[in-house]
């Protein structure tokens, strides 16, 4: 399975709101009141820009989920695998290298959240 080069991740993929919904959603319900203490995206240095094939981290008091999206309709959400202190390795691929490290200082819209209370899940297709 690719890990995305993230030490301990392991995506499961899903298609569909019924099954991230059966599978995710009374966790994701759970964290309705809790604060966005902490946010990471994985960044790629190169491009000056966020790296999106990685999964994004949004961590509640402690309880951290990362979402992660392939192709057109696939998701992942795994709970507390990936650690931000960790370094990203992505594999290089024919003349690709892309320089990755996780920022949890960016984009202003995103960090701007942290230490809001989530309201409300809702599933969107």
């Amino acid at each position: 399975m690719f890990d995305f080069g993230i030490s301990g991740y392991q995506p499961r993929w899903l298609i569909g709101l019924p099954s991230i919904s059966a599978e995710h959603g009374r966790r994701l319900r759970s964290l309705v009141g809790r604060r966005l203490t902490q946010t990471w995206l994985v960044w790629d240095l190169n491009d000056d820009e966020w790296f999106v094939d990685c999964p994004a981290l949004l961590d509640f008091d402690g309880e951290r989920v990362e979402i992660n999206h392939n192709k057109f309709d696939e998701v992942s959400i795994t709970w507390n695998s990936a650690d931000p202190r960790q370094p990203v390795t992505w594999p290089s691929f024919d003349d690709y290298h892309p320089r990755l490290a996780w920022r949890n200082d960016t984009p202003p819209e995103l960090v701007a959240l942290q230490g809001q209370r989530l309201r409300a899940i809702e599933f969107l297709e």
